[in-house]
């Protein structure tokens, strides 16, 4: 089992605008759940970590479209506060810290991987405690000139060693790679 963040990136170094959208949804040709190796990946995952802020941006989409992106999977919700009602059973409230549910996490037999979904707080607490296994990044062909930094600024300085890189037909380039 590996904890394995997957997500895009601007091209100057952004991972969502100002206001939280991603930076593949600026894509035009992006389909949620279907482009960029999405589906391959979600299917190697039985468990997702989301950080509660992304969790409340999708909810508000999932809940008007009827769309549960985690079909059959785990969903780990990092918060201090109560979950909304009506969700699947499969989500829950991870109150004790990224500390304890990483500590959960690496002794949990999932039967795959874990996609660790979320904004830069999220995973900055995962990287401080060395709790990301491989980060495959979507280098998007789009300069979003502002917005939220793939990490923080302050993270620690971490090698990283080259496990794979792919290209797609719009000009995204797929890197993925493993903590040293």
């Amino acid at each position: 089992m590996q904890i394995r963040m997957h997500t895009g990136v601007s091209l100057d170094g952004f991972a969502a605008t100002p206001d939280g959208v991603p930076a593949l949804d600026a894509m035009p040709d992006f389909v949620p759940g279907e482009s960029h190796g999405l589906p391959d990946f979600i299917e190697q995952c039985a468990a997702v970590v989301v950080g509660r802020a992304t969790f409340d941006e999708g909810h508000a989409y999932w809940s008007e479209n009827s769309v549960w992106p985690w079909e059959g999977k785990r969903v780990y919700v990092l918060t201090s506060r109560p979950l909304p009602e009506r969700l699947p059973d499969d989500v829950v409230a991870s109150e004790g810290g990224a500390a304890g549910l990483l500590e959960q996490l690496r002794s949990a037999r999932l039967g795959g991987d874990v996609h660790l979904l979320g904004g830069p707080r999220t995973l900055r607490a995962f990287h401080d405690l060395g709790g990301i296994d491989r980060l495959e990044v979507l280098v998007l062909p789009i300069l979003l000139g502002e917005g939220v930094p793939l990490f923080p600024l302050g993270a620690s300085r971490t090698p990283l060693r080259l496990e794979s890189q792919r290209s797609f037909p719009d000009g995204t380039i797929e890197l993925a790679y493993a903590t040293a």
